[in-house]
């Protein structure tokens, strides 16, 4: 459903509602995908005072889509945390991958999300804000007036991310590679 027909069909009901003004993204991620706002899911850790980045993705529309959820057919790659330059490819939720995105054409492996620095310095700013969770999924949009949390997550998914990038045992500093079958929740 569009948004304006969105508005339309609740001006007709009675029910409490919050609108908000959208959101403009910044042109040099809109030419990647015009269609949504694009956003950056970074993935925070905060643990004894200390915040890190450990690990990001692009998520982008695709096929008309107006959200870049990779759940409701969007997609997402890689974002490089040092850099912001995003990866060779990107994939669906379905594991479909793409060299380019497929509207747009625009190969990823050129890519940069723009204002990275700034991007990633509010992020870590926020999660620091919060010292009381300790992962924290942020997705970010890069506006022309500079980054805004378009929401935050408190139980980030990676799978997505780990299969974007080389995995994500390093990134989390996980030594022991048993430590996924000795979790309590993954014991049978």
């Amino acid at each position: 459903m569009k948004f304006r027909d969105f508005i339309r069909d609740l001006a007709g009901r009675k029910t409490d509602a919050l609108v908000q003004e959208g959101v403009s993204q910044d042109p040099g991620i809109a030419k990647i995908y015009p269609g949504s706002v694009n956003t950056s899911r970074i993935i925070t850790e905060n643990k004894y005072g200390t915040v890190r980045p450990v690990g990001a993705v692009l998520r982008m529309g695709r096929g008309g889509a107006e959200i870049d959820n990779i759940s409701s057919g969007g997609i997402c790659t890689h974002i490089d945390i040092l850099t912001g330059k995003t990866g060779d490819f990107a994939l669906s939720m379905a594991h479909e991958t793409f060299s380019e995105h497929p509207d747009t054409h625009i190969p990823f492996a050129t890519c940069s999300v723009p204002h990275w620095e700034e991007i990633l310095e509010f992020t870590l700013s926020c999660a620091g804000k919060l010292p009381f969770l300790t992962y924290v999924g942020w997705d970010i949009a890069v506006t022309p007036d500079g980054p805004v949390a378009i929401e935050i997550n408190r139980l980030p998914t990676v799978d997505i991310m780990e299969s974007t990038s080389s995995g994500m045992r390093d990134a989390f500093r996980i030594d022991d590679p048993g430590f996924y079958w000795k979790h309590p929740i993954n014991r049978h």
